[in-house]
């Protein structure tokens, strides 16, 4: 009996070890992490509007992550994460420059701009100062064919209804999971927050721990007299 009692508490003495060793581990890859983003943020391809404040704010959520370990949190990126790419999955743009709701002439426009742009964003000759003015043009001309359409908020289900997007395999069970945990999710992405919104509300459910950090449209406010 006291060798099982030994063996016990050496098992509860190891495990506590393993514990302390495994919440040392985990504080010195936040730190790690949490360094390499500070340090990120002095890079010249890096705009901020706030970089001392984005510094406080790293600062303090790695004093606070080093107090606890604890605090659980979770980050995806959409295009990579929840899209699926079996089902050749379109990207949040050429879900609204291939709508069959707007006219020929702004899909053709639209694809040209791609097809002269595209080759300098992915180009592996030029530094990204060389490709920056490019892609300021490309995107400023995107947005103002886009104004051009006058696109209504209302018209926006109907366009993520007839796209080719669809969610991974294991998304809603994923989303439910976090949901119940309480976690929260914070989706980061690069396109279009409208559209990845309502992809989640077609195919699954926007959750209240749900966060979406993209970019949205700013829909004129309809005033009737």
């Amino acid at each position: 009996m006291f060798g099982i009692a030994a063996v016990g508490l050496s098992a509860v003495a190891g495990y506590g070890v393993y514990k302390y060793v495994q919440g040392k581990q985990n504080a010195r890859k936040i730190k790690e992490a949490v360094d390499e983003m500070i340090k990120n943020i002095d890079k010249p391809n890096v705009y901020i509007r706030d970089s001392v404040g984005v510094r406080e704010k790293l600062s303090y959520s790695m004093r606070e992550d080093l107090k606890s370990c604890r605090s659980s949190q979770t980050l995806i990126r959409h295009s990579q994460n929840l899209s699926s790419m079996e089902k050749k999955a379109a990207q949040c743009m050429v879900v609204i420059e291939s709508c069959k709701l707007f006219p020929e002439s702004y899909r053709e426009t639209a694809k040209e701009l791609k097809e002269k742009y595209m080759p300098i964003e992915f180009s592996g000759e030029l530094s990204s100062e060389e490709k920056l003015p490019h892609m300021v043009e490309w995107w400023t001309k995107g947005n103002e064919l886009i104004t051009e359409l006058k696109l209504k908020q209302s018209q926006i289900p109907e366009i993520v209804k007839d796209a080719h997007i669809a969610l991974r395999d294991g998304v809603e069970w994923f989303f439910v999971k976090l949901h119940e945990k309480n976690v929260p999710l914070l989706i980061i992405s690069g396109g279009l927050g409208d559209v990845i919104k309502e992809v989640i509300d077609q195919q699954s459910t926007m959750y209240d721990n749900v966060n979406i950090v993209a970019n949205f449209f700013k829909f004129e406010q309809v005033r009737f007299k």
